[in-house]
């Protein structure tokens, strides 16, 4: 422990024994005891871990106990994927150089990140880390890293066996606590010579010495045994033959629960058994990630496992992982079947056992899971079995793994020259296609080929997604309601069928439709009710959707901390295997957040970071996306050489009179509409406001001939402000005054008001003309944006409610908004809301006015 201190002195600290010596009871410990310092802790499970996944798993800690803007960026790396090392580094660093405060990051059982890859990466970081930031690694062997230089420095912290091993006295400690003999200091000694302070084999010597008396020292005198196998041996030998047999053939599962072992071993008493061995410190481990469920340790595992060999026939235990691959199935457990399936060596029931894990997954989105045991096949095998490859080349297209897709899918096409099978061809087609779509955006126009794959005659299971992709094809043309009728006859089939991730990829494709035609409040009740009624894993792609429509919902109702706090919890998890439009929306939103409340460069860097990850398909519908919000930015904060840098780099010119048109025939170009607004911000910013206005004007006229009101809004709304920015104060209120007539100030969301800024101003000049009159509602939602609307409204006293009166008593006594909740017995909200109305009735701005209120004022309250 004390050694273990010296880390905040160094920036790498190695924690290197064999198995069994503590290093992880030193490290829980450590964490445990040391409340004052800023631990991020994860134990690598397996030698399937990647140095991306564990450092995602440590972020994931990290924003647990400090606020880290640029820690969600680094997720967009996964295990599967070799991203650039010099990017991962420099992402890496600007998540470590954003924590303000010291920090540890302990990776237990680093031994499992052995990659050339990976310790590259480390000896990288290793060379530009922050001195406040500090590594914690425990290994069963050194590293393949780089530590000359560190060691030449005094910035490597070596703690070994040597340090770890019990001395005489631990020996003799721990002995009074678990063994029921009294020793004595020549028992004491032997057991650590024997042992050489191993601290695994010093507890099992004293558990033996309860076992068999103190004639197991004796035997440690006598001969050299291994007290490892002499220790479970006892335990094995001391068990009746039915418990022998529990204890042997569970062995045979990476993890096990009292139902399985019933199950797959034909008992009734497992139960029964894992208390017993637990009581035993038979070094059985509760599963912490699977409550309920039990693994053994390293060491008696590896013990089982070869006494298996010796006595079960091979048979037998293939025999066994196939009703344990079965047993999973009915549990739910579809990846711990997989692992049993594999180890039959049946080829037939491995295949069949992975068709029904890969429906449940696909079913799921979980794509990854797909992929990973599908890999383990082997290509040429995967390539005989034509619904594994689909499965696969399936979940490559939707996880984003487009060059895989593309390889995969030539390996597919050669194959299926030399088919006969219609169906087979079938799905090749749908599978090329959405491919396509998915990579190339707005550039797919094979609307012909969809039609055809979605007649009745083509139907199948295996395209079964193709009506969303139809919806989501169809929306991003601007046909709503051909998109809208597709979403919500996808997810009746799919409900039925049971396709989660899809059910909610078409309910957030209905809510996106709702938004684009002005029925924005029909979109928030009907993602509110879903979010209410759905219970999904946290960080499955179902709930990924949900929680991004949750999150614009919130941004919508000017809810910007409720939506802020939700793009904190989403993105942890969103990665480069999430489908585009939950990335992209995700990323521009938290910009966009991170700018409104004052965060300007946050917002650029997190922008940039979009920009990278979308490196991996042709995406000029997110990419203008981004441009539009960075040049939206440089418009609101006054960056002119941003604003020109941004416009140079994309070629866009500010002298071109022929702008693209948002409407192509009957479809609608987004990358047309955005480009437009970008060259209008531009203008705008450089105060050309006439010719600001013509372009926005004719954008506004295309968005409305095809019935996109939410974006005609936006686009009307700009033409207006820039009318009245260039002085023609009537004509624009007038306009704004019909706009609200027409549409209602339920089309003004958040979003109106941060994509056409400028038009609060407008609102406002109409409320102090008497144009307009601010409802009360209205200015409750949106107090931050008219914070300095000053209602001509003439004072109503009388109008003050009961609550109000006592309220507004309290605030003239000086109390602040927490005291006046206190007195009230209401929320601190709902005072904030009260405090709102008042100023409005009473004509005052702010609580320094109403504080103010002369004697006279005070008196006529009374």
């Amino acid at each position: 422990m004390a050694l273990l201190d010296r880390s905040a002195n160094h920036k790498l600290t190695l924690i290197v024994s064999p198995s069994g010596y503590g290093k992880t009871t030193l490290l829980n410990q450590w964490q445990l005891t040391r409340v004052d310092l800023f631990i991020a802790h994860f134990c690598v499970p397996d030698e399937n871990y990647s140095m991306n996944a564990a450092l995602n798993k440590i972020l994931l800690e990290v924003k647990k106990k400090t606020q880290v803007i640029e820690a969600p960026l680094f997720n967009v790396f996964t295990p599967d994927v070799q991203v650039d090392e010099h990017r991962l580094v420099d992402t890496l660093i600007q998540v470590f150089e954003s924590i303000r405060k010291e920090f540890f990051f302990v990776i237990d059982d680093f031994q499992f990140l052995s990659k050339p890859y990976e310790n590259r990466i480390l000896n990288k970081l290793l060379e530009r880390l922050p001195s406040h930031i500090h590594f914690i690694f425990s290994s069963r062997s050194i590293p393949n890293i780089n530590l000359v230089p560190l060691k030449l420095n005094d910035a490597v912290l070596m703690i070994d066996s040597h340090d770890l091993a019990l001395l005489d006295d631990d020996v003799q400690q721990l002995s009074k606590s678990i063994c029921h003999y009294e020793l004595t200091g020549y028992d004491i000694e032997l057991i650590a010579k024997r042992t050489e302070g191993w601290f695994s084999g010093v507890k099992i010597a004293l558990l033996a010495i309860n076992e068999h008396g103190l004639d197991f020292v004796k035997n440690l005198e006598e001969e050299r045994l291994d007290i490892m196998d002499c220790f479970f041996l006892d335990i094995y030998n001391s068990l009746s033959e039915e418990g022998r047999h529990f204890f042997l053939f569970s062995a045979l599962f990476k993890r096990f629960n009292e139902s399985l072992c019933n199950q797959v071993l034909g008992r009734d008493d497992s139960g029964k058994f894992i208390r017993y061995l637990m009581n035993r410190s038979a070094f059985i481990i509760q599963d912490a990630a699977h409550p309920g469920w039990y693994r053994y340790h390293t060491l008696l595992s590896d013990f089982l496992s070869k006494q298996l060999s010796q006595f079960s026939k091979d048979s037998k235990l293939k025999d066994l992982h196939q009703l344990s691959a079965v047993a999973c199935i009915e549990m739910k457990d579809f990846e711990l079947a997989a692992y049993h399936c594999r180890l039959t060596h049946n080829h037939g029931f491995i295949d069949q056992t992975l068709q029904q894990c890969c429906d449940y997954w696909l079913k799921l989105g979980d794509f990854s899971c797909v992929i990973q045991w599908l890999d383990s096949l082997g290509e040429d095998v995967l390539l005989k079995n034509k619904t594994l490859s689909l499965n696969y080349a399936y979940a490559l297209v939707f996880s984003r793994r487009f060059n895989q897709a593309h390889y995969f899918l030539s390996l597919l096409n050669v194959s299926n020259s030399q088919c006969t099978c219609h169906e087979s061809k079938l799905d090749f087609e749908f599978l090329t296609l959405s491919l396509t779509l998915f990579q190339q955006d707005e550039a797919f126009s094979d609307r012909s080929t969809i039609e055809r794959l979605l007649s009745p005659a083509n139907s199948s299971e295996n395209r079964m997604s193709l009506l969303v992709i139809a919806a989501y094809f169809e929306m991003q043309r601007g046909q709503l309601d051909e998109a809208l009728r597709l979403a919500h006859h996808a997810k009746s089939i799919l409900a039925h069928k049971g396709y989660v991730f899809l059910q909610c990829y078409a309910d957030l494709i209905i809510a996106l439709c709702d938004r684009y035609t002005g029925r924005g409040l029909q979109a928030i009740q009907y993602v509110s009710k879903l979010y209410q009624s759905k219970k999904m894993i946290q960080g499955s792609m179902p709930w990924l959707c949900m929680n991004v429509a949750m999150m614009v919902v919130k941004y919508e109702q000017n809810e910007l901390s409720a939506s802020y706090d939700l793009c904190q919890m989403i993105l942890p998890y969103v990665n480069h295997a999430c489908i585009t439009e939950v990335i992209a929306t995700v990323y521009l939103y938290f910009s966009r957040l991170q700018f409104d409340f004052g965060s300007v460069r946050s917002a650029r860097t997190v922008l940039e970071q979009l920009n990278r990850i979308l490196i991996l398909g042709k995406y000029p519908r997110f990419k203008i996306q981004i441009l539009c919000e960075r040049i939206r930015q440089c418009y609101v904060s006054g960056d002119h050489a941003m604003a020109g840098r941004l416009l140079s780099e994309n070629n866009i010119s500010l002298k071109n009179e022929v702008m693209p048109r948002a409407v192509s025939g009957t479809s609608f170009v987004e990358t047309s509409e955005r480009n437009i607004l970008c060259v209008g911000y531009a203008h705008a910013l450089n105060a050309q406001y006439k010719v600001a206005r013509i372009k926005f004007e004719r954008l506004a006229g295309d968005l409305l001939s095809l019935g996109l009101v939410s974006r005609f809004i936006i686009a009307k709304c700009n033409a207006i402000v820039m009318e009245y920015r260039s002085g023609a104060t009537k004509s624009a209120m007038n306009q704004m005054d019909l706009l609200i007539k027409k549409y209602s100030l339920s089309v003004f969301s958040r979003n109106v008001f941060d994509e056409a800024p400028g038009v609060n101003q407008i609102l406002t000049a109409l409320e102090s003309h008497n144009m307009f009159c601010f409802p009360t509602l209205f200015l409750s939602v949106y107090d931050d944006i008219f914070d300095d609307v000053v209602p001509v409204k003439a004072m109503d006293v009388a109008s003050l409610t009961e609550k109000e009166f006592m309220i507004f008593q309290l605030l003239k006594s000086g109390l602040s908004n927490q005291k006046i909740s206190e007195e009230t017995g209401v929320a601190i909200s709902t005072t904030k809301w009260h405090l709102k109305n008042i100023y409005y009735k009473l004509g005052v701005k702010n609580r320094t006015e109403a504080i103010a209120m002369n004697a006279k004022q005070i008196l006529a309250l009374n």
